[in-house]
Order: C-alpha cells, then structure tokens, then sequence
C-alpha cells in the first residue's frame, strides 16, 4: 500500500507491477493520515484525513472513487482510527480535536422516530445515528487501540497520558 504525496491517492501494488498501483483512488482533497483494515470483512478500509473526515472503503468497487461511507465529525485532523476486533461494523476514531468517537456502521436513521420528534414539536438531534459514543478529556489525543482479548475495552494516548476504558458492553 502506498499513498502518493501529492496527489492524496491510495494504490495497492503488486508483486508483479514494478510501477503505479494495481488499484488507487483521489482519497481526499488533503492529507490522508491514517488507514485500517477490517479484521473481520477483509475488502473494508478505513481512512482519516486532515479535514477530520473518517471514510469507509470497500476494495469491491474501490475504482469507482467512492467511498461506502464518510463522516465529519471531527473538527481536526483524524490521527487513528482502528476497527474493532471483535465487532465488524465498530470502529473507533481519534481526532487532534481531543476527541475519541466510536462508530457502529450497522445502526440508520430512525424515520419514524424523528417524525415523532417533530410531531412533538422537538427538534431532530444532528448527530449521526452511528455515533454512539465520545471520550473527551485528553488533550493532543495521539493513538485508539482496541484490546485484542478483552471485547469493548480501548486504550488511547495522548500528550497527558494513557487512558484505558470500556464503552461498551460486549461478549
């Protein structure tokens, strides 16, 4: 894998081709920092750039340029982002707006819970359906890791230290 300094593209190479890529895609109109494989559904990327946008990627229609999913939560660059072990549709990402989000791509939009807001006269939140959880209080947050043998537990680094904590709960 190789991204190419000033084009923000992605490219797989192969043993057999000596030049270019065997796949490459316009990932961003800026930096991309940081990518992570889904241990679980091999063909799924993520990728985080300095835009703070966090993408999903999916290596079956990866030429078509676009991605599956993006998000643009954080307000800063996005500095990790790793899937979860144990739970393929979770992934945890961590921005320099001292932010740590974690994402579950599996959950929508409710339609009939927000008409029912509105009915009620109540304003539909605007926050992502798959963003279910924040950790705040780190500053210069560096590094997400999952525990590879405790479900639900991450451990972040950042410029005041290591965090380690349990989100959720999970078998």
């Amino acid at each position: 894998l190789h991204r190419a300094q000033q084009t923000r593209q992605f490219g797989f190479g192969t043993p057999e081709k000596k030049k270019g890529s065997a796949l490459d895609v316009k990932a961003a109109d800026c930096d991309v920092n940081v990518i992570s494989w889904n241990t679980k559904v091999p063909y799924l990327l993520a990728s985080g750039d300095d835009s703070g946008i966090f993408k999903v990627w999916d290596l079956r229609t990866f030429q078509a340029g676009q991605p599956v999913a993006s998000f643009s939560w954080h307000k800063q660059q996005v500095t990790s982002i790793q899937w979860n072990p144990n739970q393929p549709s979770m992934i945890a990402c961590a921005g320099a707006d001292n932010q740590v989000t974690l994402w579950d791509l599996s959950l929508e939009r409710d339609a009939e819970a927000e008409a029912e807001l509105l009915a009620q006269g109540m304003p539909v939140p605007d926050i992502p359906p798959q963003l279910i959880f924040i950790h705040q209080g780190q500053k210069e947050v560096k590094e997400v890791r999952w525990h590879p043998q405790c479900p639900g537990v991450m451990a972040t680094t950042a410029s005041d230290g290591v965090h380690i904590f349990r989100p959720i709960n999970a078998a």
